[in-house]
């Protein structure tokens, strides 16, 4: 069927716009359902498994999808593919569902997307103008100017700041988030640079919720999974028994240990969905159909899609430059749209998201001009996107004609610094910035060694200096990034006034607990910070004898699968000092934590998060 005769009249199609536009729940099975066909080569299943075992992450799901033609109601052909484990005597299939991370934030964006078809917003709204008195930024100039294409498109001039989103969940957390942002200190100057920031995307969350009066999730739920259209009849917010267990990798062999992690749901717009290769198949074909109308002027009956094709136009068109110079002669600079980036890959035009968090990483590509898409997913956070960028770059390859050669399995090996199977390096594999991987764009915040970040020199001369813990034992409170809890280590905390949350909050949650890659050096004065964020738990600060701090981020692996322990994982390290006042500690600043952009010009001298004691 060409595209004009999609455009044709057709009774069923008609009969589906009314009953939609009328509110009635009809299931047009003709729009959703997929032609299970083998689209791939004949080996590129032992190239798959390969690609997995080399990396050693346990389990992955793939699939693929080709339009027959452009027709809303036309079956597409797919392909899906599993490889590996779930969990213990549980392999991968059809039906197993994945964490999506950051693959999620296209739904928030088309979510918003929706109401602005509604009439209900605008792309260039303030943001203050929806949320009043709920939402800012620090320059209070900024707050009032920024808009929803601001946010979602990754230029309101915050950095990360991951690790100063709180795990809660319940009524009113998310409002409550987003009031923090006001607080987080900037690290370029409001839409000056591209830099990744998933409260954003919270926020684009609660700006759904405050315009349609419905939580979020149900909103995304109601309005694009269960839409006739797309039907994801098996994704959610919320993990179930076919959830794939998560998993990270020991550094020394690459041996998997269960990871089970979930993401609280305040998080939900940046990263909440769960689902499986099939019904990512149905998003990704209907993101290629959509884009197609609006490309070739298709007429769409307004209100019969759950996005109009102007809107998605809109989403995928690049507003700001992520990476303006190729890292590979295959690959373009990268755009950033709302909730998608868009690159040429060999001459291809390629829109694409990345996603990952602790036990899960995933990629989503489509080429609507080839009318191909492709998503993967697997069970680890960093090794399994990597895996999905090499799937992915393959199966687009083989579906559009475009060259084998690039070895990106040997590439992104290299430059993780990782050999091949049965390695007996004890050497964690370095993690490399490229921006192909999570550490540009993703839901977790990218693993970062503390020499990136030089400590600020002007606080040398008011850094306290006590070596006696007790001078540090306390409670801390950034606005931006709430309360904290500094601890002395459990073997001495007999010794002194130890709080009573250090006990419930984190000795009995690393008792008889190892550490991956391995365990900090404690010495004389080695603190421990209670800090329950979505992405730590804890941070051990270690005297470097220079009135500064060490510290090393972790988040702990709870006892599973058998494992009768925990492993605290380490997350990063940052920077920390105490400052003194006429009472002693008063005080204390971070640094080589908050995750600026790699375009963004640091002042050596900033201090990036200030607490102040409170007890």
């Amino acid at each position: 069927m060409s595209v004009h005769e999609a455009t044709c009249f057709q009774p069923l199609r008609l009969l589906a716009i009314i009953l939609f536009l009328l509110g009635i729940g009809i299931n047009v099975v003709l729009a959703v359902e997929s032609r299970d066909t083998k689209l791939l080569s004949s080996d590129f299943d032992s190239f798959a498994e390969t690609v997995r075992q080399d990396w050693g992450v346990p389990g992955i799901s793939l699939s693929v999808v080709k339009l027959t033609n452009n027709s809303f109601y036309a079956s597409p052909e797919v392909d899906i593919r599993t490889y590996g484990v779930a969990g213990i005597n549980r392999p991968v299939d059809a039906q197993t569902t994945f964490g999506m991370a950051s693959n999620s934030k296209l739904f928030t964006a088309a979510a918003i997307g929706s109401l602005v078809d509604a009439g209900k917003l605008n792309w260039t709204t303030p943001i203050r103008d929806v949320l009043p008195g709920e939402f800012s930024l620090l320059n209070d100039f900024d707050g009032r100017q920024i808009t929803i294409r601001d946010a979602l498109s990754h230029r309101s001039g915050l950095p990360r700041h991951d690790f100063s989103m709180e795990r809660v969940d319940g009524p009113g957390q998310l409002a409550i988030a987003i009031g923090r942002i006001q607080h987080l200190e900037p690290s370029a100057q409001f839409r000056d640079i591209w830099q990744y920031n998933n409260q954003m995307f919270m926020t684009g969350a609660r700006i759904v919720e405050k315009v349609t009066g419905m939580a979020f999730q149900q909103y995304v739920s109601s309005h694009f999974f269960n839409h006739p259209l797309i039907n994801m009849t098996r994704t959610s917010y919320q993990e179930d028994e076919t959830y794939s267990h998560g998993y990270e990798l020991y550094p020394g062999n690459r041996t998997a240990f269960s990871f089970p992690w979930v993401l609280a749901q305040v998080g939900a717009g940046a990263g909440g969905v769960i689902s499986t290769p099939g019904d990512m198949a149905k998003w990704v074909a209907f993101l290629m159909k959509t884009m197609n109308a609006a490309t070739l002027g298709t007429p769409v009956p307004a209100g019969s899609t759950p996005l109009s094709p102007e809107s998605l136009m809109t989403l995928a068109t690049g507003y700001m430059l992520e990476t303006g110079f190729p890292q590979y002669p295959e690959i373009s600079g990268v755009s950033y749209g709302q909730g998608v980036e868009l690159l040429s890959y060999q001459g291809v035009n390629v829109w694409r998201h990345g996603g990952s968090m602790p036990g899960m990483g995933s990629e989503v590509f489509w080429v609507p001009e080839a009318g191909v898409g492709v998503a993967v997913m697997g069970n680890t956070m960093v090794e399994a996107e990597d895996i999905a960028v090499i799937l992915g770059f393959r199966v687009l390859e083989e579906l559009i004609g475009l060259p084998l050669q690039p070895d990106w399995n040997g590439r992104f090996l290299a430059a993780n610094n990782i050999t091949l199977l049965n390695t007996t390096s004890s050497t964690p594999p370095k993690r490399s910035l490229r921006p192909l991987t999570r550490n540009s764009r993703s839901l977790c915040p990218p693993p970062q060694r503390l020499s990136t970040r030089k400590p600020p020199s002007r606080r040398q001369i008011q850094n306290a200096t006590f070596t006696d813990p007790s001078h540090y034992i306390g409670y801390f409170n950034n606005p931006g990034y709430g309360n904290l809890t500094i601890c002395p280590t459990p073997d001495t905390a007999h010794l002194y006034s130890t709080p009573v949350e250090c006990q419930s909050l984190l000795y009995d949650l690393i008792a008889g607990g190892t550490y991956v890659p391995s365990e900090p050096p404690k010495d004389t004065l080695t603190l421990l910070v209670i800090a329950p964020r979505i992405f730590m738990d804890y941070i051990q600060l270690s005297y470097n004898g220079d009135s500064t701090f060490t510290g090393t981020i972790f988040l702990i692996a709870k006892p599973d699968e058998g494992r009768t322990w925990p492993i605290s994982w380490v997350m990063g390290e940052m920077g920390a000092a105490f400052t003194v006042g006429k009472e002693g500690v008063v005080g204390m600043d971070w640094w080589g934590i908050w995750g600026a952009g790699v375009a963004a010009v640091e002042d050596p001298e900033q201090v990036e998060v200030s607490f102040q004691r409170t007890a």
